[in-house]
């Protein structure tokens, strides 16, 4: 049979409570405890915390998002530049004379840079030319080719309408219209309406047998 072990004197283990000299003071201690304790929570102020929570700085900011946005305005300013500097080009006026500034034997450059021959005289005026001339006056030509041969079918042409011919169908209706007057012919419309029962009051034959 296991003898049990002896606790020495004065040691108190972990999970024991607080030893008393009597019962009486242990209840006293745990009453003063409970009592500090109701008074504390009587007397805590009640408060909610409303500060914002704490932010992630390097989840805000997307550097990689921020470079590549970089990168794509200065790609944008740089084709911006070279296009602008290509219409200054076109728009600038061409100097007409020839000032060649050689660079090595057989090769010069004028001012904007072209190619020019050293045996070109430096002083020559240099014609101006339009890239279209020849169609725009290839074109000029035809219209008026067109415009001529339009001219000349209009004056061959014959008028189709006569004055002559409708004075005489004026005069034509005109008697036609005296006739009906004089002889109370009914017009075809008001015949049909009245069954061509109206009788007409003089004929021709009577005003000749008169």
């Amino acid at each position: 049979m296991t003898k049990k072990a002896v606790r020495p004197m004065g040691m108190v283990r972990c999970n024991s409570s607080v030893p008393f000299a009597s019962p009486f003071a242990e209840r006293y201690s745990r009453q003063e405890e409970n009592r500090k304790l109701v008074c504390a929570i009587k007397h805590m102020k009640a408060s909610v915390d409303n500060t914002p929570p704490r932010q992630c700085p390097h989840l805000q900011d997307n550097k990689k998002k921020e470079l590549l946005i970089e990168q794509r305005y200065a790609k944008i300013e740089r084709e911006n530049a070279i296009l602008l500097d290509r219409l200054c080009l076109i728009a600038r006026p061409r100097c007409t004379t020839v000032k060649p500034k050689p660079i090595m034997p057989g090769i010069a450059l004028d001012v904007h840079l072209r190619p020019v021959i050293d045996n070109q005289e430096t002083d020559a005026r240099l014609p101006v030319r339009s890239l279209n001339a020849v169609i725009r006056k290839q074109e000029l030509i035809r219209v008026m080719h067109d415009n001529q041969t339009i001219l000349e079918r209009i004056c061959k042409s014959k008028g189709v309408y006569s004055a002559d011919k409708w004075r005489q169908d004026g005069e034509q209706q005109q008697k036609y219209a005296a006739m009906r007057r004089r002889y109370l012919m009914p017009l075809p419309s008001q015949a049909s309406a009245s069954g061509g029962n109206q009788l007409v009051t003089e004929t021709p034959a009577e005003e000749g047998a008169q």
